[in-house]
């Protein structure tokens, strides 16, 4: 039987900490305000960059645990792919 890749048998050990640091740098850019998002403010529409940060940091812990079967393999792409789409709409809401 085929155990899933975890943290302390990572083959791409690496590539996760990248991960992690690109993730890391969008999160920070997600909380600081470029000046659109002020002039919003001024306006009264808050936008608030919490549901993208969550999502963001549920993708990173999908990392840790990568499936081995076929099926949980794709459940668990598409469910990183909708977590990328979620924070990117809940972010770069323009």
């Amino acid at each position: 039987m085929r155990r899933a890749i975890q943290l302390h048998n990572h083959p791409f050990r690496f590539l996760l900490y990248l991960e992690w640091g690109l993730l890391t740098v969008a999160m920070i850019n997600a909380l600081e305000s470029p000046p659109l998002r002020r002039v919003r403010e001024v306006v009264r529409w808050h936008h608030s960059p919490i549901p993208g940060i969550i999502s963001l940091v549920l993708f990173g812990l999908m990392g840790l645990y990568l499936p081995a079967k076929p099926l949980p393999k794709l459940a668990h792409t598409l469910g990183q792919v909708l977590l990328v789409m979620l924070s990117s709409v809940a972010i770069f809401n323009d």
